[in-house]
């Protein structure tokens, strides 16, 4: 049992990131991966501490997404530089990240 969790953790986190990166999307990622990992995150009664996960994969893969628009509008129109606004974004969406997970296996 301990080891299906430990995996479900990875795949409720990488599937609505992976989505979120493509399509720069954190809605897209929810509407497209939510549907599919519904039967990890229901199993007799919902467990909202996986739907939080899923959530943070989704968020911070649209984030770090140069597809995201307004990270394309702030490179745009504020002529920034993506390596200086991606070396801000990751300090942020790592603590996010680690924070949800901590909170995860703590309470699960």
């Amino acid at each position: 049992m301990e080891i299906r969790i430990r995996y479900c953790f990875i795949v409720l986190f990488i599937i609505p990131f992976f989505i979120g990166t493509m399509t720069g999307l954190g809605t897209a990622a929810l509407g497209i991966g939510l549907p599919v990992l519904l039967p990890i995150i229901i199993q007799g009664e919902a467990n909202l501490y996986y739907a939080m996960l899923v959530f943070t994969g989704s968020f911070a893969g649209a984030m770090i997404s140069p597809m995201h628009l307004c990270l394309v509008v702030t490179k745009n129109y504020l002529k920034a530089d993506m390596g200086k606004i991606y070396k801000m974004l990751i300090l942020p969406l790592i603590i996010i990240t680690l924070s949800a997970l901590i909170l995860v296996i703590v309470r699960t």
